[in-house]
């Protein structure tokens, strides 16, 4: 019974979709009387990393009598999500032992961040970096376009793995060099899907829609990433009718393939349509309400105010969407009051004020503080 009721709390900490549902689920294992059960509190800790949530992650953390390497492995992981870098780094300096999982972490901590000079250096004190280190450190300098470094690394590699290979291809090709990358994926002995996507990507990014067409009818093997590139590609070359149709001929979708289609409506069909198709998503996430709002401001500002009642959160792109739709309406009284609430300003956001030179000076004028002053 014991064994079934942290199974049950275990499996509903890996499916939880937000961080209030998460702590819901942490006041419900303390209730049980599992507070000190270290395998949950891992799962917790794992949980919060997930959702940014990196005090609640390191108070359940300290709450652990005994961490095992799994426990610090997952606590140096939720400050890496977190893109915390130096409690990242001073919580795997404090670690009592470490394997190559706490290695490739805060290995994956600095390359993310661009940091590839301390992330080189801790790669080259790896006790034995395994192929996770070696793809994070060459998927890092591709992301950071010093693909000839990049290169260096993959051709030192031991072992080269299709996630190395992808990562070259897809570099090379956004790059431009698209010759280049078609000969490093014809070199291949073999090829997953991973690989055959990254050139099917990079088609897609120089509006090479042609040869994506037949790259994409040419692949034996496709997921929901392959199918949702082609989506993208469609769409953003004005194909709207093929991006529907590959729409409607997808086996699968997720958040990502349905707010590309969203945004297809949004761009190029009525509000009405838009919305018609907003209201079959079976999940939606910030991206999906910004594309929302963004319709609204295009067609129909003056009725921005109903559906920001309905909308969850908002982040900076959202609410600049939201004063751009006010200024278009006119409605400055609202503009420059959702103008204020921004958390951080960006150019656009400042364009839209300005335009009207009555808001300039009252952003200034009033109690805006440092945000709104010039």
């Amino acid at each position: 019974m014991e064994s079934t009721v942290v199974n049950s709390l275990a499996l509903s900490l890996r499916e939880c979709r937000s961080a209030s549902e998460g702590k819901r689920i942490h006041s419900q294992i303390q209730s049980l009387g599992h507070g000190h059960d270290r395998y949950l509190a891992n799962l917790l800790i794992q949980m919060y990393g997930r959702f940014a949530r990196s005090q609640e992650a390191y108070e359940v953390f300290a709450g652990i009598k005994q961490p095992n390497v799994y426990s610090w492995n997952i606590m140096v992981s939720a400050y890496v999500q977190c893109g915390l870098i130096s409690e990242a780094k001073s919580m795997f300096d404090r670690m009592p032992e470490r394997d190559t999982v706490s290695w490739n972490a805060i290995l994956a901590a600095y390359a993310q961040q661009g940091l590839l000079d301390e992330a080189e250096e801790i790669f080259q004190a790896i006790p034995n970096p395994n192929g996770v280190s070696w793809n994070t450190l060459v998927n890092a300098y591709c992301q950071f376009g010093n693909i000839e470094r990049a290169a260096e690394i993959w051709s030192a590699m031991p072992n080269k793995n299709t996630v190395s290979t992808s990562a070259m291809v897809l570099a090379y090709a956004q790059l431009g060099q698209l010759n280049f990358a078609e000969r490093l994926f014809k070199s291949l002995p073999q090829k997953d899907v991973s690989c055959w996507t990254a050139l099917l990507l990079g088609y897609a990014r120089h509006g090479q829609i042609s040869l994506c067409k037949k790259f994409f009818d040419r692949m034996e093997e496709r997921d929901i990433v392959s199918w949702t590139v082609m989506l993208q590609a469609y769409a953003q070359s004005g194909h709207i009718d093929a991006a529907k149709d590959i729409f409607s001929r997808m086996p699968d979708w997720n958040l990502i393939s349905w707010n590309a289609m969203l945004a297809v409506y949004a761009e190029n069909e009525s509000l009405e349509s838009t919305l018609a198709f907003f209201e079959t998503l079976k999940e939606r996430d910030i991206v999906s309400w910004s594309t929302v709002l963004g319709a609204y401001a295009q067609n129909r500002p003056g009725k921005l105010y109903d559906l920001l009642e309905t909308v969850p959160e908002l982040n900076v792109v959202a609410t600049t969407t939201v004063v751009q739709g006010f200024g278009q309406y006119g409605d400055v009284v609202s503009a420059r009051l959702w103008f204020k609430r921004m958390p951080e300003l960006n150019l656009v956001a400042w364009s839209t004020m300005v335009q009207d030179a009555r808001v300039g000076r009252d952003c200034v004028d009033d109690d805006a503080g440092d945000k709104c002053r010039v």
